[in-house]
């Protein structure tokens, strides 16, 4: 009788332990959830953060920091893109009849351009423009798609005076069937390519002289003020950068922010282009006179 009750001891202890070891598996397993979903929540309210970072530092044009409900907090940096560089990737690859814009005058801090001691801007004359993707097929020089530049340069006859403003523009393709049937005037072969600029490899680069190509003005702050270059004929995004001979004023600026909730950290950064002029302006007259036709 007694084993008997021994026994049953046993057997309720056992079945006590096995209750338990299952219970504690089910706390355990829902406190890993919970803190699974509190470390989610928090991650995204870190992201959300260090995004209202970038978005005051975008129109401020300037560092911030900033508290936001919940405990949330963020930090933003800002600093210029590419300011006193030779060489300049465009941030974003070109889609046909798309265009990237090098800015060869500065900036002030209200998006005004500017030429001064602080704000330095483009004193040289040569430059390069380099483009397409060597990897991909549809830029073969035999292929209809193989993309050709319309390089606009804008500026002032007279440096610094508005009123002067002129416009040069070519077209340089390197398809020599659509070259020779449109009478454009480069090739897009100056130099042997591909070429690279850092990490990226271009199968194109076309050579400028600003004085000998467009005849304008160079070598003086604030006569040459902005590159416009369109794309046509592609079929996929193109890569597309610059070279100079001497230092380039900023192309715009990169936002780093940082968002914080408790021990959560998220980070982003953001690119921002200068802009230009609208496209439409491609296709538009304007005479301060009547015109005569």
């Amino acid at each position: 009788m007694k084993r008997e009750a021994g026994q049953a001891i046993l057997i309720v202890l056992l079945s006590m332990s096995v209750v338990l070891t299952v219970v504690l598996s089910i706390i355990a397993a829902s406190t890993s959830d919970i803190k699974i979903g509190t470390d989610e929540s928090q991650s995204i309210r870190a992201l959300s953060a260090a995004e209202s970072g970038v978005q005051e530092s975008l129109v401020t044009n300037s560092a911030s920091t900033g508290n936001l409900n919940g405990g949330a907090s963020f930090t933003s940096n800002v600093t210029s893109l590419a300011a006193g560089a030779t060489a300049f990737i465009y941030p974003t690859n070109i889609y046909p009849q798309d265009s990237a814009i090098f800015w060869l005058v500065s900036h002030s801090d209200s998006g005004i351009t500017v030429c001064d001691a602080n704000n330095p801007c483009y004193t040289g004359r040569y430059f390069n423009i380099l483009w397409g993707n060597p990897n991909d097929a549809t830029t073969d020089a035999n292929s209809s798609t193989a993309p050709a530049l319309e390089v606009t340069v804008y500026y002032l006859a007279t440096p610094g005076d508005y009123s002067t403003a002129r416009v040069a523009k070519n077209i340089y393709d390197p398809n020599t069937t659509r070259r020779l049937t449109n009478f454009y005037n480069g090739s897009g072969t100056t130099y042997p390519c591909p070429c690279t600029i850092g990490t990226t490899s271009f199968k194109y680069l076309e050579g400028f002289d600003l004085n000998a190509t467009f005849n304008s003005t160079y070598s003086a702050s604030n006569g040459p003020q902005f590159i416009t270059v369109k794309m046509l004929y592609n079929n996929n995004a193109q890569p597309i950068a610059i070279q100079t001979d001497t230092a380039l004023p900023a192309q715009g600026f990169t936002v780093d922010s940082t968002g914080t909730v408790d021990s959560s950290t998220r980070k982003v950064q953001v690119e921002k282009a200068y802009g230009g002029i609208p496209s439409i302006f491609d296709a538009a007259i304007f005479s301060p006179n009547s015109l005569t036709k």
